[in-house]
């Protein structure tokens, strides 16, 4: 049985952290406008099941109140 694994994560900086991924050989697979900043979801491999969805997180407090203090409590400042 196959299956799809994405990890969200919420980062200041966008794309320093695309260009990160992208150094240790992660590929890009979408980008998505989302108002001010993109959300860029990027693999190990480009057949593969693995993602990271990277996310503003200024986006994410704004958008989705709840969300955030669910899930942020984790964010390292």
């Amino acid at each position: 049985m196959a299956f799809n694994i994405c990890v969200n994560l919420y980062v200041k900086e966008v794309e320093k952290e695309v260009d990160f991924f992208r150094s240790i050989g992660f590929l890009e697979i979408e980008r998505h406008k989302m108002e001010n900043s993109d959300s860029v979801v990027i693999a190990p491999l480009s057949d593969g099941n693995a993602f990271l969805q990277i996310w503003d997180i200024e986006f994410i407090k704004k958008s989705h109140p709840k969300l955030r203090m669910i899930n942020l409590h984790y964010y390292l400042q």
